[in-house]
């Protein structure tokens, strides 16, 4: 078994400091957290860190749209005003898609299947 890098699980991580973006790997989402069951977007820093970014309307609205895996980049924009007249933070998140993963390829002959199982497939 080769050496892999572990990396320790705790039931938190680290709050993002919102006065710098972040960058990284959305790994996991939390729900029901805190006393305002708020959820918790986890990302994987380039350096393996975890850090936690607390949910809120704006940032639960542009995170719905973005899969487990994608890398995003997150930052804050400030205080803005809605057409309402009230203010809310506002935040620019970028993602793109998970990044490929390496595939080892194999190949299979006529001699490694059972045209019996095939048949089975392909008829039901």
């Amino acid at each position: 078994m080769t050496e892999e890098k572990w990396q320790e699980v705790n039931s938190s991580c680290d709050a993002w400091d919102e006065l710098k973006p972040l960058q990284g790997v959305y790994v996991e989402k939390k729900t029901g957290i805190g006393p305002n069951e708020s959820n918790m977007y986890v990302i994987e820093q380039e350096n393996g860190e975890l850090l936690g970014i607390w949910g809120s309307t704006v940032k639960d609205s542009k995170f719905s749209s973005v899969e487990l895996g994608a890398e995003i980049r997150i930052e804050s924009l400030g205080e803005t005003t809605s057409k309402a007249g009230k203010k809310y933070k506002d935040y620019s998140l970028k993602k793109r898609p998970a990044p490929f993963r390496e595939v080892k390829e194999t190949t299979v002959t006529a001699d490694d299947v059972d045209m019996n199982d095939v048949d089975k497939i392909l008829n039901s």
